[in-house]
């Protein structure tokens, strides 16, 4: 009798030590945290949103963008992943550089220059870019609203802004994405990637950009003799991928 009391006293703790095991366990369906990119501007260490630029005072402001604390492990232990920028009216302001790459979840924050051309207000997009797609779906961009004031009404009286350089093939592709029946026709290309279609198609743009050097090609104006012959040679190349074909 008394065995029988010890053993049922064993299976019961047993059960509960199994109970209390299977609470404090996080499950094997839980969905992994997205990390999505935000944006500082130094001095200042909180996120913004935002950036004024006063022509008057100064015609730049300087950025830093980097993964938030969600960063992927991947990106700590050797792989590298990269940022696309774009303004969407480079009338108002432009971004410089418009991609960089080899950053690390411990990397200090990318630099990005924002360069006011006349007075308004731009969407500067930044958007992470991976080297496979099972990353891309963890990775997420930000918008900063950017408002230039005292500037010149006419646009910038001097030309392209000084060191002015041609946007990356994944900025490109970025901005063109605001075509809607592209987006459509992308939007089913990449539906294997669900909602994260457009990085997917992102970061296959990347890689046929680093695949044929484009990134040291873009400025040379013996191959594309003008900012839109290089703009369009990129929108070719997201049309095949795309299956889309412009109306």
């Amino acid at each position: 009798m008394n065995y029988l009391r010890k053993s049922g006293t064993v299976a019961t703790t047993t059960g509960a030590v199994a109970a209390l095991l299977l609470a404090v366990m996080p499950t094997a369906s839980a969905a992994p945290n997205r990390s999505f990119l935000y944006v500082v501007q130094p001095p200042g260490t909180t996120a913004v949103t935002s950036v004024d630029i006063d022509y008057a005072a100064s015609p730049t402001a300087s950025v830093s963008v980097k993964l938030d604390n969600n960063c992927p492990n991947a990106y700590g232990t050797g792989q590298v992943y990269g940022i696309a920028a774009i303004s969407s009216t480079p009338a108002v302001a432009t971004v410089d550089p418009t991609s960089v790459s080899g950053l690390h979840c411990g990397s200090t924050g990318a630099a990005f220059t924002l360069t006011g051309v006349a007075n308004g207000t731009t969407t500067v997009r930044f958007d992470p870019v991976a080297k496979n797609s099972g990353l891309q779906k963890k990775l997420g961009g930000v918008s900063v609203t950017v408002t230039v004031t005292n500037a010149p009404t006419d646009g910038n009286p001097g030309g392209p802004p000084p060191a002015h350089k041609r946007p990356a093939a994944p900025a490109v592709t970025n901005a063109y994405l605001d075509d809607p029946n592209l987006k459509a026709a992308c939007k089913t290309a990449y539906a294997s990637a669900g909602h994260h279609w457009r990085g997917a198609l992102i970061s296959t743009v990347a890689h046929w950009s680093a695949r044929n050097h484009l990134s040291s090609k873009k400025d040379d104006t013996s191959l594309y003799a003008t900012d839109n012959a290089w703009i369009v040679f990129v929108q070719a190349k997201v049309n095949e991928l795309c299956g889309y074909t412009p109306v």
